[in-house]
């Protein structure tokens, strides 16, 4: 159901920005951040499509809704330690999200060739992905990893010990897929190519299960940078 939400989502913003607006692409970087302790800075890509809509006579005031995907991974060799064993494991995490941002954009310099411009508005998000990867010595577990989903809570693995399965499956962080953040930032445009700067706060508290040690509230915010261009 809340996938078929968002995919109508999608087709509404894509028929609305094709009937009546200026179409852009743009791709860069994403780098997306959850809250909870020990969470660190995650670094990928970001690609999506973006129609200016024009609101005022002068043309500098635009409302831009649009479509983006993003992807980001991080990765970390880390101590582990489990009553007399004591190894490392890397751990890497992989996320792939989609947004509908609804952005009013105010160019408070237009000129014939260059355009100066801050944006802000809501961000609808869905998380596509999130998986947590363990790799373990096999000397310690007598396999090499697990993989636990945030989304869906599901364990893959080729350790054979019921125990330690179990001990992700209901010791893990579960994470709620819909997301609603506040998105701004400011461009830069030289005729039809553009540069833009944006950070997203995310509003909603999107963890689902309150384990042990986590305080009840996670959030995920971003940052991004991409270079575009308007058709």
């Amino acid at each position: 159901m809340k996938k078929n939400l968002i995919l109508a989502a999608v087709l509404v913003v894509v028929a609305v920005g094709t009937a009546s607006a200026q179409l852009s692409v743009h791709a860069g970087y994403a780098g997306p951040r959850w809250t909870y302790k020990g969470s660190e800075q995650m670094h990928g890509a970001n690609a999506g499509l973006a129609w200016d809509i024009t609101l005022n006579p002068a043309g500098n005031l635009m409302v831009r809704p649009g479509v983006e995907y993003s992807f980001a991974t991080k990765s970390k060799d880390r101590a582990l330690e489990d009553g007399s064993y004591e190894t490392l494991k890397k751990v890497t995490s992989t996320e792939q999200a989609l947004s509908l941002p609804v952005h009013v954009k105010w160019a408070f310099v237009d000129s014939d060739d260059v355009r100066l411009y801050v944006f802000a508005g809501p961000k609808l998000g869905y998380g596509l992905s999130f998986n947590e990867k363990y790799q373990f010595t096999e000397a310690m577990t007598a396999g090499t990893y697990i993989e636990r989903d945030h989304y869906s809570a599901k364990v893959k693995s080729d350790i054979d010990n019921p125990a330690i399965i179990s001990s992700y499956e209901e010791g893990g962080l579960n994470f709620g897929r819909l997301d609603v953040a506040v998105s701004g930032g400011v461009g830069v445009q030289y005729r039809r190519l553009y540069l833009e700067f944006v950070y997203d706060f995310g509003l909603l508290n999107r963890l689902k299960n309150t384990p042990e040690g986590v305080d009840g509230t996670i959030r995920r915010n971003q940052m991004g940078a991409s270079v575009g261009f308007q058709f």
